[in-house]
This record gives C-alpha cells, sequence and structure tokens, in this order.
C-alpha cells in the first residue's frame, strides 16, 4: 500500500500515487498535458472509496433493513424553496441540494486543480493526516447534462431500463459518442457488464429466455466477451445476442448505426435487460460497474459553484428490497480514480495558494466566509 488508502480490488488496481511538495511542483505536474480535460477532488485525508453523500454514512450492502431517504429530503426542500429559485437552478434542482448540504448521489469534482489543491489542504476534524489528497479522473466520462436540463433527472439506471423513448434514445446517443472516443473504456465497460451479469445469475444466461436450449450445444450457452482485438468481429456475427435486442420494445426505434458501432447497439439493450432482471428478481449485487462514468456540470446562478468550477460525478445506484430476507439492497457504481496526487507539506501550500487569490475568500464567496478569512489574518 502507498501513503492513499487504496488497494487493489480484483481487476480494480491501486491506483498511480504522485508525491508532490510544493505549490510549484504542483503547477508544473498539472500544466502537463497528460492532466488535460482531468477532474479534480481534493481531500484532507485518505480514504479507500469514493462515495456520495446519500450512501456515504447509511451504506451498510446487504443486511441493511432500512432505505436512507435522501430522496424524500430533495422532496421536501423542492417544496420549501422552489419559489424562491430561478428557472436554471430549477433545471439543476440536484446540484442545488449537492452544494447545499442535502445528501445525493452527486460527488463534488472541480475543473481547477488549484481549487481542488485548497482543499486537499485543510485540516480533517476526524483524521489529522500530514497529507492531503488529490483524486483524478481523466476525461472518460459521459456527460448527462443534457439529459438532466431536459427535465429527465430520476434514477439514470431507471432511465436507461424505462420505456422513455426520449430519454431511452438521448443516452443511447451519449453511448455511442463515448464509444467513438473511448473505444477501449467502452470495452471494459462492457466486460465488467458481463461479468456481473455471470455474477449475479450464476447459474443462468441472458439467452435463456429466449431460446431453445436443445438445439444449441452447450459449449455454446455460456455468455463470453472476446478479446479486445477481436470483440467487434465476433459480437457482430454472433446471433445468440441478437435476441436480447429482438425482444426489447424499443429496439425498432434506436438506430443500429454502422458495422463499427453495433456493439453499442448489442451492448445497450443487453444493460437494459440486466438493469431490468436485476429490479424485477430483487438480486443482490453490491457493486454495478459496467457502464461508464457520468459527469453532471450544471450552469450556476450562484458564486460559490462559479469559483470552485464545479462538476459533479453522477455515482448510479440500484436500490430495492429483498423479499426473501426483508433486506434493503443497495447496488452501487464504484468511482476509481486514475491517479492519486498525494500533497506533503498543506500549511506552507495554503499560505502559498492564499498568496494568489485561492483561500476561502475566494472559494466560497459568502458574507461569513468573507469575514472568517479577514478575522484569520489577524
Amino acid at each position: 500500500m502507498g501513503l492513499s488508502a487504496y488497494e487493489d480490488l480484483g481487476e480494480l488496481k491501486s491506483p498511480k500515487e504522485i508525491i508532490v511538495n510544493s505549490l510549484s511542483e504542483f503547477i508544473e505536474l498539472v500544466t502537463n498535458d497528460n492532466y488535460k480535460n482531468s477532474y479534480f477532488r481534493g481531500e484532507p485525508a485518505p480514504y479507500d472509496s469514493i462515495i456520495a453523500s446519500a450512501f456515504r454514512t447509511e451504506y451498510k450492502g446487504f443486511g441493511s433493513n432500512e432505505e436512507y431517504p435522501f430522496l424524500k429530503m430533495k422532496e421536501e426542500y423542492r417544496r420549501e424553496v422552489w419559489n424562491s429559485i430561478n428557472e436554471e437552478t430549477k433545471k439543476n434542482f440536484l446540484g442545488f441540494c449537492q452544494h447545499h448540504g442535502l445528501p445525493t448521489n452527486l460527488i463534488d469534482f472541480s475543473n481547477s486543480p488549484l481549487v481542488s489543491l485548497y482543499f486537499a489542504c485543510q485540516n480533517d476534524r476526524d483524521n489529522d493526516s500530514e497529507y492531503g489528497y488529490i483524486y483524478l479522473i481523466k476525461n472518460r466520462c459521459i456527460d448527462i447534462t443534457e439529459i438532466f436540463n431536459k427535465g429527465l433527472n430520476n434514477n439514470i439506471l431507471e432511465i436507461i431500463s424505462s420505456d422513455c423513448e426520449e430519454a431511452v434514445q438521448a443516452f443511447y446517443q451519449l453511448l455511442k459518442e463515448f464509444e467513438k472516443e473511448n473505444e477501449k473504456a467502452f470495452y471494459d465497460c462492457f466486460k465488467e457488464l458481463v461479468d456481473d451479469y455471470k455474477y449475479v445469475f450464476y447459474d443462468k444466461s441472458p439467452f435463456d429466455s429466449f431460446l431453445c436450449w436443445d438445439s444449441i450445444p452447450e459449449s455454446e450457452r455460456e455468455i463470453n466477451l472476446p478479446e479486445y482485438q477481436d470483440y467487434k468481429k465476433v459480437l457482430n456475427s454472433d446471433n445468440r445476442w441478437s435476441v436480447i435486442f429482438e425482444n426489447d420494445s424499443l429496439s425498432h426505434e434506436i438506430d443500429r448505426g454502422n458495422y463499427e458501432q453495433h456493439v453499442v447497439y448489442i451492448y445497450f439493450f443487453f444493460l437494459r435487460l440486466f438493469i431490468k432482471q436485476m429490479i424485477k428478481n430483487k438480486m443482490y449485487n453490491p457493486w454495478f460497474d459496467g457502464l461508464p462514468l457520468m459527469v453532471y456540470k450544471p450552469i450556476f446562478a450562484f458564486n460559490r459553484g462559479i469559483h470552485q468550477e464545479s462538476l459533479f460525478i453522477y455515482q448510479n445506484y440500484l436500490s430495492y428490497k429483498e423479499e426473501v430476507y426483508d433486506s434493503h439492497i443497495l447496488s452501487l457504481q464504484r468511482i476509481w480514480p486514475d491517479e492519486i496526487i498525494v500533497v506533503k507539506n498543506k500549511n506552507k501550500i495554503l499560505h502559498d495558494l492564499d498568496f494568489i487569490g485561492i483561500n476561502e475568500k475566494y472559494i466560497y464567496n459568502d458574507f461569513d466566509s468573507i469575514a472568517r478569512y479577514i478575522k484569520s489574518k489577524y
């Protein structure tokens, strides 16, 4: 284990760690083109996972009988403030809730490495760590902002598996764009989805409901994804997959695309099938990793969001009651960083950040924060 709390978890390998000792070292590092379009999250202490506030303290996995009522909190907050906020804020209400301390399934990130460095250099009340940590996610995300702007801001997994053609079409187009720009990352998601299906439905093939197994050799019944270099050719010639989308009510409404992107079509309807079967059968699966990370970039009408260059990683989840054991099940998408910057000499770096204008006054930009900043100078 390095200085962070991350360890290998199966195919999820411990992220690369880079140590910086000064502000100048940090600036030299992040101005490298390798970090172009990356997203940054600063933490003052090491954590072994990145989990949204809605799931952080209450997440107990299998065996917990109560769902954390963050959706009820959001609805009550909406009733209290709806008439006092503008139309742009209403469209981005989930982000507004997050910024005002309500638990949500959003995770704060920033486009600004310096803002994240400021947060990494703070003192943590519960963990007196001498180091700060900045978690980086490189630009391998689907931007779901436009889906939210259409008012389709319910649970994204439920939207994907729904019969709402507008929402399904919108997400499918985003998937096609993602695969075009991130072919290997898309393949990795597909493979993870296949592995998740085999883990959850270990005694069942996704083809079971549609095919007569008497006419198919046993060796062909198991679902496997070919190696990356061959998988498009193999999948496009494997007729078994076609029964999944042919039995989906929306398959004829979705454009299959060209030969190269037909795998997106197959993946998408396999994903819909998996989500539907998870919900219908109330299956236990602690992680839901077979889809790309999703980023949400609302337009902020308040200074704090603007100054922090805020954006959010949307943590996908399924939540339902398992009937046999009467237990609540929460299945989460894991947010796994690509790299971790470990920050030493936090106090000195905070001092240098203040000199270039990155401080509490700038970060929060409200009357109370400005007053605290002035008081701290004397």
